[in-house]
């Protein structure tokens, strides 16, 4: 008898266990990481020919500004598992799952002035430049961000 309920036990959290690591998969699985690159010349309407709606952001005439040679420009849609504030230089960082990969997010002071740093948990779609960052290989240098992929 006691064998028998050791059994179901047993099998009642191996199920349980499936079931969470299939919702965990599903959850992690969605978004991604969309690229799209520099281009040579922004037009006059601060678009870029053949360029995806989505880019937009991008060819504000910023990406000159950004200090650091872009790559190209990127849309980013995961759920942010962590937020940090840099006490320095007031700079908020993302870590979200997209695509079933880390990807990393820089919000900069500047722009949090119309930027609101999401949560842990929010699902976000965020654009900026792809550029290396100080800690981790690559990372979104946030311009656009809104809720939601």
């Amino acid at each position: 008898m006691r064998g028998r309920r050791l059994r179901r036990l047993a099998l009642a959290a191996a199920a349980t266990a499936v079931v969470l690591a299939a919702l965990a998969f599903a959850v992690a699985g969605q978004g991604g990481l969309d690229l799209h690159p520099a281009p040579f010349e922004v037009g006059e309407d601060r678009s870029v020919a053949g360029a995806p709606g989505w880019s937009r952001p991008c060819w504000a005439g910023r990406l000159e500004s950004d200090g650091r040679h872009a790559r190209s420009c990127a849309r980013l849609r995961g759920r942010v598992i962590w937020v940090t504030r840099d006490a320095g230089d007031g700079d908020a960082h993302l870590v979200t799952v997209a695509g079933r990969r880390l990807r990393y997010a820089k919000i900069s002071r500047q722009v949090q002035s119309y930027v609101k740093v999401p949560g842990v948990g929010d699902a976000v779609t965020v654009v900026g430049p792809m550029v290396g960052g100080d800690r981790v290989r690559e990372q979104v240098n946030v311009w656009a961000l809104e809720p939601g992929f």
